[in-house]
């Protein structure tokens, strides 16, 4: 702590948001902020400190990191207005880039960092933003591909418990309850992002987060198998080529999915350090009024 400094602030169209920086204790030294988004209804300090470590982390790199709590979260009370909570979402999003890039010292726009559905949220307002120029994205939503169902049914077709369950009948039992539903059931991924896109919308936003070269670092633990079960799935899903030059997708099937393993942590943290080069690298975006 002793190299790095941490300041909060007060910020919002209503002053009703609430953020923590950290980085170096003498400024910035990399021309690129980063802008760390809730999990959930989690508050900006992350699951078991995530979002902390991940903060200073990069500050002790050299970069400005900023975390904050959306709208009616941790210590953000929502806003006076009455408006969509979505819109609300995007315009606290907005604020708090506005913020990390206000004195100037970071000409090289922002990195947004989400897990669950603050990836999706990331993923959501990335397009219409040219002050974003790389989203590093961690379990976010990835739709179903026809490769899923292959690979899907050849797992149940390898698994000597899926056997046990037809000789036994219970497979069919286990069909009738997937249909007919469960309260004790998980929601789907879709119900965790509150500004999830559709197939159809994300491949369009995918196709022009490429065209305009902002870089997508997808990183996928075992949290996330239920709905994404090969490392190619996240290209195809987007239908991109999977030599894309802004794709890197990082498949460690092996975390949970809040890398509660400090090995694992450990991993990502290391993968986004060697990953921001990339982004301080590229040329400032030529997107205008999108």
């Amino acid at each position: 702590m002793g190299d790095i400094r941490e300041q909060g602030r007060v910020f919002g169209r209503e002053g009703n948001l609430l953020g923590l920086f950290s980085e170096p204790r003498q400024g910035p030294e990399m021309p690129v902020a980063v802008v760390l988004l809730n999990a959930g209804i989690i508050h900006r300090v992350g699951a078991s400190r995530f979002t902390v470590q991940l903060a200073r982390t990069l500050a002790e790199a050299g970069y400005r990191s900023f975390r904050f709590d959306l709208s009616g979260i941790g210590d953000s009370a929502l806003p006076r207005r009455e408006a969509p909570l979505t819109e609300i979402v995007k315009q606290d999003i907005d604020d708090a880039i506005t913020l990390a890039l206000e004195d100037g010292r970071c000409p090289g726009g922002v990195v947004l960092i989400g897990l669950c559905s603050g990836a999706d949220n990331a993923f959501h307002v990335a397009p219409t933003d040219p002050r974003v120029r790389g989203l590093v994205l961690i379990d976010p939503m990835v739709h179903e591909t026809p490769g899923f169902r292959r690979e899907k049914m050849k797992q149940r077709l390898t698994s000597a418990r899926s056997w046990l369950n037809v000789v036994s009948g219970r497979s069919i039992a286990l069909r009738l309850k997937d249909r007919l539903g469960s309260e004790d059931d998980v929601l789907p991924p879709d119900h965790y992002g509150l500004l999830t896109d559709p197939p159809e919308a994300m491949q369009e936003k995918a196709k022009q987060l490429e065209a305009d070269g902002v870089r997508l670092l997808y990183v996928l633990t075992g949290g996330a198998h239920r709905y994404c079960n090969y490392p190619g799935q996240v290209a195809d899903s987007l239908k991109l080529s999977p030599r894309s030059p802004v794709l890197q997708v990082e498949w460690r099937p092996q975390a949970n999915h809040i890398l509660s393993d400090r090995t694992d942590r450990q991993w990502l943290y290391q993968t986004v350090l060697q990953w921001l080069p990339g982004v301080n690298n590229q040329q400032p975006s030529s997107r205008v009024g999108r």
